[in-house]
């Protein structure tokens, strides 16, 4: 894995400040912290090594292979490029997804009742329309809204890559768009290519990909700009240096940099233009770092600049020792002095190096194209003239420098700069020389009389309109984009600290929450409660869905602040007019100082810490609870494992009557081998100690536990964890050939073998091994692919992908489930959507239609009505019913075609799906406008007529 961050000394630098600087966060609130940096490490850790390009391009392969199984209509096939051949476009067998959401809440802990979505990349507002605006959301691909963000729509569900890097307008045309795959900041969503699209996002040109001199393929597409001088000219800022295309996207062209460094560019923006020949050529300021192959880390800030439309490049100078001292950088340009390229003014935001990787280094100002610069004092040596217990200092970026990084000018005065960091946003309104605090992020339980915004940027964008009544000034419209989605103000780059206008209401109905598990009611629990789902989202919480809400079926409750990964529920109800769990379990990132596990007994109104027994410093960053769900179990017992260290093996709890709060129990007692060695912990056959990835309980018998994990390596326990069975590794076949499949991760029991030796097991590594743990291959082959089933207790595994047409994707698999009422029936959630086979694994079909070419995390199942939920990393929770209505989800928007316009094909196709639920095949949620069930009725019909020749 490329090492954005040094691991030793980040663990230490981090250990620190969890001691000195979050101390003082938990103060205010324990629960709203996040570890980008821990994520970083952890999604490489769980793929056991970087994903080679080889399975970068195979992976979107696939995709396209698949994308006509998502279910979109006949004349959008035809419409989009990468069309499959007839053969492989199959029925899909069910009904139709639902999105459950989120798209709403009415309770939150961020704020007076905000509204957020996932993580934000770019913002890409109209020039002249202020009703259209793009967002490119880091898991859930783009969304655009006609409407003022009223309505909006996915634009790119079905390209294969959902990873958004950054997104670009042709300021000559605003429905010509460039957009990058691959934010930089999460493994798992890394990508490869530029598409372009010329209608507005309708459809998109085949990805074209950036490749290094080394022959490396880009997957962090970090910053995209058109040339407002030639459309058809465009600059990349890639993790494997810059690129620029003639062509408009169709081929790319590694930038000539004086020196053979292997850069890392950052940001990228046109600075300008000048007399060139008989016209003028672009002027461009690039940010970059060099990778410093001995330290694996990237180092330093390196400015180059162009004169000649890109075609070469020199360096550009930060002034004494800043350039090693300053690490990664955000450029801005006043639009407003952008005509003439020795004169415009810049702005750059930059990190410390990143050999210490904390602190805002500082930002630097030039008022001569980029030509000099000086800096500003941005840093924790500088004060705001308000300052607040978030934002004490000018160190707005924090700790988190590397990761949380904005900054745009106002347009129409130079003077005017906003930052967003970590947990604030700060401004200037003369230059630089002094500012202001204008936002926070938990400004009601602070008691600081700023406006909410949700912590982590990653863009601020800004534009400016007519004036809203006649003789009014222009409207200068700022939107911030980060961790909670998208927030919009027309004055706070204007007018006095706490006195600002913010509003999140533009994140209702963008669906692009990055989810990590999904919690299904229980078998006992009353028709009431059939709908119950909950889940941990990163960053957003923990969250329950607020049935009873009057606002939105897609209203999602925050229980639990900061990132949210595994939850669980008791089987017991607490007593009232108002049923809700006795026992609820949130838990946040592992690793800290801090419990990241809490436990609620009166609806989760409260949380108390649940982690006596365990060093919470061992806990893995993505918490893992599974529940032990028997039916003649006490319905609150749980598990969950730590990690190995250097001085301690990784572990297996075990808590029984959790409600009482008790300490968790060590279960891993004696470990042998298939062939009866004893080993001395949970370690591969290398005699690596394991990294605990997944595990799973048996649906019918007690302590009956899997625990999969690194190195391929599956563990199974018939005991309660007295004695547990190492399996060979994963994907060895039954003569004993050990090519194997590392990164073991979800598995299910068949509950139907009372001997309990036949287990599913998914992988989400991309590389096979030999039994000397030397790569034999840097692709799966779809012969063997990425499910596995044993019958003989580990003994062997034989690989499980279906046959001729009807396979599973050769892609990364998360999670694996046996249905509950037939063993022969599995669902596989895979980093393209869900699949199932109804026949033990002859073959394979999507699982129902509509559901995105997303990245399915977890799966479960009501025992009761047999729905299924899933949560995906990017798009939100989803589920699916073929037994009988269910509460709508997300509100369709009638667009049944996907050709951004409500026409006579869509009312055709919405006439077609009168009178369906979401128990037939025929049900389309895009056709289901409104109302509480999901159902398309003489309602939705009346709505869409409403509408009919607008945009959805």
């Amino acid at each position: 894995m490329e090492a954005v961050l040094p691991d030793r000394s980040f663990a230490l630098v981090i250990s620190l400040l969890l001691v000195a600087g979050v101390a003082r966060a938990a103060e205010v609130d324990p629960d709203a912290l996040e570890d980008p940096a821990a994520r970083y490490r952890a999604q490489g850790e769980r793929v056991e090594g970087q994903t080679s390009d080889a399975a970068l391009l195979h992976r979107l392969s696939v995709a396209r292979r698949e994308r006509d199984k998502v279910g979109l209509s006949l004349s959008l096939r035809a419409a989009q490029p990468f069309a499959a051949t007839a053969a492989v476009a199959q029925p899909v067998p069910g009904n139709g997804w639902i999105n459950l959401g989120p798209d709403n809440a009415d309770v939150a802990q961020d704020g007076p009742g905000p509204v957020d979505s996932g993580r934000v990349r770019s913002i890409v507002p109209h020039p002249a329309n202020p009703d259209i605006l793009y967002v490119a959301t880091a898991g859930g691909g783009i969304w655009k809204t006609w409407d003022g963000a009223r309505t909006w729509v996915p634009l790119t569900d079905r390209l294969g890559q959902l990873g958004s890097g950054a997104l670009a307008m042709d300021p000559n045309n605003p429905d010509v768009l460039a957009y990058g795959f691959g934010d930089p900041f999460d493994v798992q969503l890394h990508g490869t290519g530029i598409t372009v699209s010329t209608d507005g996002g309708l459809t998109w040109s085949e990805p074209q990909p950036q490749t290094a001199s080394s022959g490396t393929l880009a997957r962090q597409v970090r910053d995209l700009k058109f040339d407002p001088l030639d459309s058809s000219h465009l600059v990349a800022a890639t993790d494997v240096g810059l690129f620029t295309s003639s062509d408009f996207g169709a081929t790319w062209n590694r930038a000539a940099l004086p020196s053979s460094a292997d850069w890392k560019a950052w940001s990228v923006a046109y600075v300008g233009s000048s007399s060139c020949g008989s016209g003028r050529c672009s002027h461009w300021l690039a940010a970059l770092q060099h990778h410093d192959a001995s330290l694996n880390l990237d180092i330093g800030l390196d400015l180059f600049r162009s004169s000649d439309s890109g075609q070469t490049w020199s360096r550009a100078q930060l002034p004494g020792v800043e350039a090693t001292a300053a690490g990664r950088a955000t450029i801005a340009v006043a639009p407003s002095t952008a005509d003439d390229a020795s004169l415009s003014r810049i702005y750059i935001l930059a990190a410390s190096s990143m050999q210490i990787a904390v602190d805002t280094r500082d930002v630097y100002r030039s008022d001569d194209g980029g030509r000099t610069f000086r800096g500003l004092g941005v840093n924790a040596r500088g004060r705001p003239l308000n300052p607040t217990p978030d934002v004490p200092d000018l160190n707005v970026l924090s700790f988190q420098s590397w990761y949380n990084q904005s900054i745009a000018v106002d347009p129409t005065d130079p003077q005017t700069v906003l930052i967003g960091g970590q947990l604030g946003v700060i401004r200037t309104r003369d230059g630089g020389r002094s500012w202001e605090v204008v936002s926070d992020w938990l400004p009601l339980s602070e008691e600081i009389a700023l406006p909410y915004i949700h912590a982590d940027f990653h863009a601020i964008s800004a534009a400016t309109y007519p004036p809203a009544s006649p003789g009014g000034a222009p409207v200068v419209r700022f939107w911030y984009g980060g961790d909670g989605g998208i927030f919009v103000s027309d004055d706070a780059h204007r007018v006095s600290p706490g006195q600002a206008t913010v509003s999140s209401a533009m994140n209702r109905g963008i669906v692009s929450h990055l989810v990590y598990s999904v919690v299904c009611p229980r078998a006992e629990w009353p028709d009431s409660m059939q709908d119950f789902v909950m889940g941990g989202l990163q960053d957003n919480g923990t969250r329950r869905r607020a049935t009873s809400s009057t606002t939105s079926s897609g209203t999602f409750d925050v229980i639990f602040g900061g990132d949210g990964f595994g939850a669980g529920v008791s089987r017991a109800l607490r007593p009232g007019p108002t049923p809700t769990p006795a026992l609820i379990i949130a838990t946040t990132f592992g690793g800290a100082s801090f419990s990241p596990i809490h436990v609620s007994t009166d609806g989760g109104r409260t949380f108390i810490e649940m982690a006596s027994g365990i060093d919470t410093t061992t806990l893995p960053f993505k918490m893992v609870i599974a529940a032990e769900d028997t039916p003649d179990g006490d319905g609150e017992t749980f598990l969950t494992f730590s990690n190995p260290t250097s001085n301690v093996p990784g572990h297996v709890y075990r808590i029984a009557n959790a409600s009482a709060v008790g300490p968790w129990s060590k279960i891993d007692g004696t470990i042998s081998t298939v062939d009866g060695r004893v080993l001395p912990r949970f370690q591969d056959v290398f005699g690596v100690p394991v990294q605990p990835h997944g595990l799973a309980t048996h649906t019918l018998h007690a302590g009956v536990y899997a625990m999969t994990g690194s190195g391929g390596a599956v563990f199974i326990t018939s005991d309660t964890g007295a004695h547990w069975t190492a399996a060979v590794p994963l994907g060895t076949a039954p003569g004993g050939e050990q090519r194997q499949i590392k990164g073991a991760q979800g598995a299910d029991f068949d509950w139907t073998d009372s001997t309990y030796k036949t287990l599913w097991v998914t992988s989400t590594s991309e590389m096979l091994f030999d039994s000397a743990g030397n790569v034999v291959s840097q692709t799966v082959p779809d012969s063997y692919g990425h499910l596995f089933r044993t019958t003989d207790g580990g003994t062997s595994w034989h690989p499980v992908h279906g046959s001729g047409l009807r396979t599973l994707p050769n892609v990364p698999a998360d999670v694996v489930r046996v249905d509950p009422h037939d063993a022969q029936t599995v669902y596989v959630g895979t980093f393209l959507g869900l699949y199932v086979t109804h026949d033990g694994g002859q073959t394979f079909d999507r699982m129902g239609v509509g559901l995105p070419l997303a990245a399915v995390t977890d799966l479960c199942i009501n025992p009761v009505t047999q729905t299924l939920r899933v949560s995906t990393y990017g798009r939100g929770f989803w589920e699916i019913d073929q037994h009988a209505a269910s509460a709508g989800g997300t509100r369709g928007r009638g667009d049944l075609d996907g050709n951004q316009r409500l026409d006579a094909f869509d009312l055709l196709d919405l006439v077609r799906t009168m009178g369906k639920t979401n128990a037939d095949d025929g049900y389309r949620q895009e056709a289901d406008l409104t109302g509480r069930a999901a159902a398309v009725d003489d309602a939705d019909l009346t709505l869409f007529l409403s509408r009919f020749g607008g945009a959805p």
